[in-house]
C-alpha cells in the first residue's frame, strides 16, 4: 500500500476510536435555512435592530445552541446602498436586548444569498440580528409559526433597547455560522528532534478557521489541517530537551494536547579531568555518541583524562550526536 495511504488509514482509525468524523463540520448555523423566502420588507422612519426570536423548520434553531465565534454570516437580498451589519444580542429581563458585538457593515451585490466573514464571540443562549439602516430592504418569508423582534432605533454594542413583536410567521432572511472552541485530544508521534523538523498529528475536533500552533510557545514551523478532526504541525526547533505543551488556536479560541510533545538530544557534558570510562558513559548517559578518541603521546587510554572534548561542553545538538575527545595526562 502506498505510504499516504497507509498514513491516512491510520487517522481515520484514530479518529474513529474516538468518536470523531474526518468529514464532520463543527460550524453550527443559527438563524433561517434561507428558502421559501421571497418579500421584502424594511424597518421604515428609522433605523433597526431585527432579531429572529423563533422558528419552525426541522434542525433551525434561532438561539445560539453553543458558544463560539461568529466566522460568518449570510442575508438573502439586500441593497448594495445600504451597509447591514450582524449583531449579537443577549435578551434581557422582558421585552428587551443587549448588543454584545456586531460586525463591519457590509453592502450586498446581488438578489441572491450574500456571505460576509467576521469574528464575533457568542454565548450559548444569545441571539443572532441584523441592523438595518432606515429604509434598508430585507427579505422575508411568511413561515407558518416563525417569531421575530425588533428594536428602534438599533441596538449598538453594551446598550439596551426595548423590543416590539413583529408581525406573526415572517422569516427574516439571514443566519450566522458559530465555531465552538477547538478540541485537542492527541498527538502523533510525541516525540522529535530538538532540531525541529517532525510532522506531528493532531487529532481534536473544532480545528476549522486554524490560525496557528506552538510548541511550548514556538510556533510550528507550518501546519495544514486536512480535516476539522486532524491537522499536521511540523515541530520548531528548540534550545532544550524535554516536554513542551502542544496548542493548537483557531479564530474560536485555543486548546492544548492532554499529552505533550518531547524534544530528545544531546546535551553535551563536561568531559574535562575525567578518564576514558567515565567520559564515555557521560557522552552515552547525555542521549549523545562517542567520536573519535585521540591520546597525546605517552598517554594510555586507562590512565589518561579528558584535556580537550569537541563540540564544547553545554551546547544542545540533535540526538545521537558524537562527541569526540582528546586525552593528556
Amino acid at each position: 500500500m502506498h505510504p499516504s495511504r497507509v498514513l491516512s488509514a491510520l487517522i481515520a482509525t484514530a479518529l474513529v476510536s474516538l468518536g470523531l468524523s474526518a468529514s464532520a463540520s463543527a460550524v453550527v448555523t443559527v438563524g433561517s435555512p434561507l428558502q421559501g423566502l421571497a418579500a421584502s420588507s424594511q424597518c421604515g422612519g428609522s433605523p433597526c435592530t431585527l432579531i429572529q426570536t423563533g422558528l419552525t423548520e426541522p434542525g433551525a434553531t434561532a438561539v445560539a445552541p453553543i458558544s463560539g465565534v461568529v466566522v460568518r454570516w449570510h442575508m438573502l437580498g439586500g441593497s448594495p446602498l445600504f451597509g447591514y451589519r450582524l449583531r449579537v444580542l443577549s435578551r434581557g429581563g422582558g421585552p428587551s436586548f443587549t448588543g454584545t458585538g456586531s460586525s463591519a457593515a457590509a453592502f450586498p451585490t446581488g438578489p441572491g444569498v450574500q456571505t460576509f466573514s467576521t469574528s464575533i464571540p457568542i454565548q450559548a443562549g444569545q441571539y443572532v440580528g441584523i441592523d438595518l439602516p432606515k429604509g434598508a430592504p430585507l427579505t422575508y418569508g411568511n413561515i407558518p409559526g416563525t417569531s421575530y423582534e425588533g428594536v428602534a432605533p438599533s441596538v449598538p454594542d453594551g446598550v439596551t433597547g426595548l423590543s416590539f413583536p413583529g408581525s406573526s410567521s415572517f422569516e427574516l432572511g439571514y443566519n450566522a455560522e458559530i465555531l465552538p472552541p477547538p478540541v485537542a485530544t492527541g498527538i502523533s508521534p510525541g516525540v522529535g528532534s530538538v532540531k525541529g523538523g517532525t510532522a506531528v498529528t493532531i487529532v481534536g475536533a473544532n480545528l476549522a478557521e486554524l490560525r496557528g500552533v506552538s510548541f511550548g510557545g514556538i510556533p510550528a514551523g507550518s501546519f495544514t489541517a486536512s480535516a476539522e478532526s486532524v491537522m499536521t504541525a511540523v515541530a520548531p526547533p528548540s534550545v532544550k530537551i524535554g516536554a513542551v505543551p502542544v496548542t493548537v488556536t483557531t479564530v474560536a479560541g485555543s486548546a492544548t494536547a492532554p499529552a505533550p510533545f518531547l524534544y530528545q538530544g544531546c546535551k553535551v557534558p563536561k568531559l574535562s579531568g575525567k578518564k576514558l570510562k567515565g567520559a564515555k558513559k557521560r557522552i552515552r548517559n547525555a542521549g549523545c555518541k562517542v567520536g573519535k578518541v585521540r591520546r597525546q603521546k605517552g598517554v594510555s587510554a586507562k590512565t589518561g583524562v579528558v584535556v580537550k572534548q569537541s563540540p564544547k561542553a553545554g551546547g544542545v545538538l540533535a540526538p545521537g550526536a558524537k562527541v569526540s575527545v582528546k586525552l593528556g595526562a
